[in-house]
């Protein structure tokens, strides 16, 4: 810097400050541990969900005409809910074709004669975030003094 003044920190040394940069830098190359908790900790609110009967915002599914519980008829969709996780994500869904009519709402059934509301299940509430939040600063502070 011409003319003025400044100071550098480095992120090498002895120093508690140094040390403190190197675990960090370290810790982020890998971000399967945080995103492995942020998965879980998204399933149990999916799940939570169908406990609820009720989408990320909060609003109740569109009720059913036969007794029983909403989106539970054979228990398959809930059973398939998994999460996956990459370096740089984690992924929380189902493998079971007919959850996506069931997302976001539709025409189904042979020739799409039968019209099914959504009920939405996955996605993000205010409590979501903030458990990725503090999961995810828990992790970085793990490595700071």
């Amino acid at each position: 810097m011409t003319g003025g003044v400044s100071f550098t920190v480095k992120a090498e040394g002895a120093s508690a400050v140094g040390r403190a940069l190197v675990g960090l830098q370290l810790r982020m190359r890998d971000l399967r541990p945080v995103l492995t908790e942020i998965g879980a900790a998204l399933l149990t609110s999916v799940q939570r969900r169908f406990e609820d009967e009720q989408g990320p915002s909060g609003a109740p599914w569109a009720p059913i005409q036969r007794a029983g519980a909403i989106l539970r008829d054979s228990g398959r969709l809930f059973q398939s809910l998994t999460y996956a996780v990459a370096a740089t994500f984690v992924e929380i869904g189902t493998n079971v074709i007919y959850g996506r009519i069931h997302q976001e709402g539709g025409w189904a059934g042979r020739g799409h004669s039968v019209f099914l509301e959504a009920r939405p299940y996955l996605g993000l509430d205010e409590p979501d975030r903030r458990e990725m939040l503090d999961i995810t600063n828990d992790y970085i502070r793990e490595v700071l003094p």
